[in-house]
């Protein structure tokens, strides 16, 4: 969000949406985006995202053109994972975008993450991403990219308009 504001001269059309279930990270976010000027609306919601991507919470937004999430997917068994999918199909506009980050196997620090800090992340293949979402709305036409050490991998797939 940051990097998208920070490149924009005309940023009166974005709207944003950031959900946490951490108020702190929520705060932390607001104080960042707000460090620098632009003209987009954003807006800030604690909600605990499993219980929307379950259906057991609604929110009044959408259709949207764009939804990103880091930091979630790694945590998420595979049908979870493609529940969030699901839902995230669910409030996009026709030729909306959702992309998932997520931890790929080739991360250097897996075994201090794992073992020394207990933090247990899902590590995923591009192919597993892939197959992943083979059983979602959005098929198999997915495409995966990773930032240029490998380490983190974002999923990105594009709802299709519905034919005439």
């Amino acid at each position: 969000l940051f990097d998208f504001l920070g490149e924009r001269t005309e940023t009166a059309s974005v709207e944003a949406i950031c959900l946490d279930a951490d108020p702190e990270a929520l705060e932390f976010t607001h104080q960042k985006v707000n460090v620098f000027s632009h003209q987009a609306v954003i807006r800030f919601m604690k909600a605990d995202v499993v219980r929307w991507i379950i259906g057991r919470e609604k929110h009044p937004f959408g259709p949207l053109d764009f939804i990103y999430t880091a930091g979630l997917t790694d945590y998420l068994e595979d049908r979870l994972f493609q529940a969030l999918a699901r839902r995230a199909h669910e409030y996009l506009k026709p030729g909306g975008i959702f992309v998932a980050g997520n931890f790929g196997p080739g991360n250097p620090n897996r075994a201090f993450i794992d073992h020394l800090l207990q933090w247990k992340l899902i590590h995923r293949d591009p192919e597993k991403l892939r197959s992943l979402l083979a059983d979602t709305p959005f098929g198999a036409e997915v495409e995966v990219y990773s930032e240029p050490e490998g380490v983190n991998l974002f999923l990105i797939a594009r709802k299709m308009a519905a034919p005439f």
